[in-house]
C-alpha cells in the first residue's frame, strides 16, 4: 500500500509542478495496476489521461471514480470537461452542475460557474456572440479552465453553421 502511495504521489508531482505529463502518465498506471479499485487513483489517472489526450479513456476512469465519490467536485469537475470533450454535452453539463451546487468549496469553482455560462450560451448564438465581445473587452475573466469550452462552443457554432449550409443546399 505505501508503494502505491508513493507512485501516485510521485504521478501527482510530474504532471503538476513537474510538467512532465509521460512520466506522470506511467506513474499513475503502475499506481492503478497495483491498486485498480482505488476511485482517488482513477481520478488522478483520469484527469492525466485527459491531459495526455485520450478522453475516451479518461472519461472511463473519471466515471468510475465519480460512482464512488460522489460527492468529490474535483471528480465531476475532471468528469465534466472529459465528458465534454468526447461529444457528450448534456452529460458534461449535468456532471459540472453537480460539482458546483454540491455547495463545497473547492480551487475551481468559480471556473466552474463560468464554464456552466460559457456552455450556455453555446445554445444561443447572438448570446454567445455578445459575451465574446465582453470577453474580448475584459479577458481577466478567460482562464485555461474556461478557455476549452469556449473553444469547444466556437467549434460547435462552426458545426451548426457547416450543418445549416448542408441541408440549405439540398
Amino acid at each position: 500500500k505505501g508503494n502505491v502511495a508513493a507512485m501516485f504521489r510521485a504521478a501527482k508531482i510530474y504532471a503538476e509542478p513537474l510538467k512532465n505529463p509521460r512520466k506522470a502518465l506511467e506513474l499513475a498506471k503502475a499506481a492503478r495496476e497495483a491498486s485498480p479499485e482505488d476511485p482517488v487513483v482513477a481520478h488522478t489517472l483520469g484527469a492525466i489521461a485527459y491531459a495526455t489526450g485520450d478522453q475516451a479513456w479518461a472519461v472511463n476512469l473519471l466515471e468510475e471514480s465519480s460512482r464512488k465519490l460522489t460527492e468529490d467536485p474535483d471528480v465531476l469537475y475532471d468528469l465534466a470537461l472529459a465528458l465534454y470533450s468526447v461529444g457528450r454535452v448534456a452529460d458534461g453539463e449535468a456532471a459540472m452542475q453537480r460539482a458546483v451546487n454540491l455547495g463545497k468549496a473547492f480551487p475551481r469553482l468559480e471556473a466552474g460557474k463560468r464554464w456552466l455560462t460559457i456552455s450556455s450560451l453555446y445554445k444561443d448564438q447572438a448570446a454567445l456572440r455578445d459575451w465574446i465581445d465582453t470577453l474580448t473587452e475584459s479577458t481577466h475573466m478567460l482562464t485555461g479552465e474556461s478557455l476549452p469550452a469556449l473553444v469547444a462552443h466556437e467549434r460547435t457554432l462552426q458545426a451548426m453553421d457547416g450543418a445549416y449550409d448542408e441541408v440549405d443546399r439540398s
